[in-house]
């Protein structure tokens, strides 16, 4: 056999098997389109949903709103505004071990503290916590 005939024979392989990976593809192609309008992945996907909230099961979260404020005792207790940033990530991290679903902080941080640690280490506890706004 002279190898243009088997140059030959290795393209009309090539060609048939390319015919047969197209028809596949667009089989493939038309069975997902038709599981996709049946409405079977949105159940597949409800299904999905529901098995992995049951594996990260959590307590229910209560409808509780809890308030720390900064008053008079606090000042009292914890010494005169401002206060040093590593404080505020000191509280923010006893917050954060409570679980709470969502933390809202009122106080301006709007010039960079005199010790860059403290910088660090409140936007540390800040990311930390994840759930802070």
């Amino acid at each position: 056999m002279s190898r243009l005939a088997t140059a030959e024979r290795i393209a009309a392989a090539a060609r048939i098997w390319r015919n047969e990976a197209l028809r596949v593809a667009m089989l493939l192609a038309l069975v997902a389109v038709a599981v996709s309008a049946s409405g079977m992945l949105v159940r597949v996907d409800h299904l999905l949903f529901d098995v992995g909230q049951r594996l990260n099961w959590r307590p229910a979260a209560t409808d509780e709103v809890l308030i720390v404020a900064i008053d008079e005792d606090s000042l009292d207790q914890l010494g005169h505004w401002p206060w040093p940033r590593d404080r505020h990530a000191r509280l923010l991290r006893l917050l954060c071990a409570a679980r709470p679903a969502a933390i809202g902080i009122d106080i301006a941080f709007s010039e960079p503290a005199g010790d860059r640690h403290t910088d660090r280490e409140l936007a540390e506890a800040l990311a930390a916590c994840g759930n802070v706004v």
